[in-house]
């Protein structure tokens, strides 16, 4: 047997480079064993050199990230007589590495939503890894991310019983991988893991066109049996509350404000007969027309602290997601009462899409319609509501010629 003297002999005369990764090497503009300068990265350390015993090797990995560890490798490999001896697995749990990351992506600079969104992929990762038997975050590979991502698409996943998680769109999975991705790379930077296993996911490209039958909206026969249902079924709840309840739906109804808008509305954010808000998914600003209908239920509020209409926000921890969530579960059984049950797990997003496919219909250009909604690219719209934007070539060859027929000075 070696002596240690003889041990770190042989380990001195070893020559330990980095093997960068595709990535590292794109992003770097360097070779594979290449020295990165002024840098440092999460590639794998490989060994070069041929050591006196039968384990003797050529440029070999060590599959470690930092150079003590590689040593390390190359240690217990002499000791052992093994040429594929590692160290111990990595102890840092899956439970450990998401709340790490949640750590950096949860914060206040972030929407309440938002955050929620990250928390719940993190759960589910949590809840798969202990279905699946994956104990260590070294240990979720590229198979077990594979297998996590076709999960996300079906609704009957093992680890998805009992709970409420259902199935993905191809959006939310394209999405959700992106988080995937920053989740791995926060892990090599803590040089838990040495690469990312989302690279060997292969995203189908798939259309998120929406056709006719996929946009729900509401008729004006529809939307006059969900306000009449409040006042046939809902006699427990006060006069004022259901006027409350009435409001909001009208707001929703006439503005397309997603519910996360419409429960913050101030009286100071109504001029006259219009609303001025800046949207809190898109931070845009919008100026919308309010009709009359909607206009005088709206009077008939008091105003909470702070001008709210429909947040009776009683201290500055207050949470938004309580009264959306509370007028949302309401929007949702007043639609199972007035028999509009399709999707109305999303019943108030119907609000958005009848205002959207009523001007479309009436001949509102989809780029003004797009203005409206504060989508922040007109494609978007296009998606969702393409197919109720009919006849704009008509109506675009009718304003260039009355474009025709202006004097000098003269605008539309």
């Amino acid at each position: 047997m070696l002596t240690s003297v003889e041990i770190e002999g042989q380990i001195a005369r070893l020559e330990f480079v980095k093997s960068h990764t595709a990535k590292c090497r794109r992003e770097n503009g360097i070779k594979r064993y290449d020295v990165l300068k002024r840098k440092t990265c999460a590639c794998p350390y490989y060994a070069n050199g041929v050591l006196d015993q039968a384990v003797g090797f050529k440029r070999t990995p060590t599959g470690e990230i930092t150079l003590a560890k590689a040593q390390d490798v190359i240690r217990k490999r002499i000791q052992t007589g093994n040429p594929k001896a590692s160290l111990a697995p990595n102890a840092v749990t899956i439970e450990a590495a998401t709340k790490d990351y949640l750590a950096t992506v949860v914060s206040k600079d972030r929407t309440d939503s938002t955050s929620k969104k990250y928390t719940t992929l993190m759960d589910q990762l949590v809840a798969f890894c202990k279905n699946k038997g994956y104990a260590s975050i070294k240990s979720f590979d590229q198979d077990a991310m594979q297998a996590f991502y076709d999960a996300w698409a079906d609704p009957k996943a093992a680890y998805k019983e009992d709970t409420k998680w259902t199935k993905m769109s191809n959006g939310t999975r394209k999405r959700s991988l992106k988080t995937m991705s920053l989740f791995f790379e926060r892990c090599m930077r803590r040089k838990w893991i040495t690469e990312d296993p989302t690279l060997i996911i292969e995203v189908t490209a798939e259309s998120r066109k929406k056709t006719r039958e996929q946009v729900k909206y509401l008729t004006r026969e529809q939307m006059k049996k969900v306000v009449d249902a409040l006042d046939e079924n809902y006699h427990q709840m006060s006069d004022y509350n259901k006027t409350r309840l009435k409001a909001l739906m009208l707001l929703m109804r006439w503005t397309g404000l997603r519910i996360s808008d419409a429960v913050k509305v101030k009286i100071e954010d109504i001029k006259g007969d219009v609303l001025l808000v800046v949207t809190k998914k898109t931070k845009a600003p919008v100026q919308l027309p309010i009709p009359v209908e909607a206009l005088e239920m709206i009077q008939k509020l008091a105003p909470y602290d702070g001008g709210y209409l429909f947040w009776n926000r009683r201290s500055e921890k207050s949470s938004i997601t309580t009264v959306e969530h509370n007028f949302g579960t309401a929007i949702s059984k007043l639609f199972e009462k007035a028999g509009v049950k399709e999707n109305v797990r999303h019943a108030s997003h119907r609000f958005r899409n009848t205002f959207a496919v009523h001007l479309l219909t009436k001949g509102v250009p989809l780029e003004t319609v797009s203005l409206m909604l504060t989508h922040q690219n007109i494609q978007t719209t296009e998606n969702y509501y393409a197919d109720y934007s009919t006849g704009y070539m008509d109506r675009a060859e009718k304003m260039i010629r009355n474009v025709w027929q202006l004097g000098e000075g003269q605008t539309l």
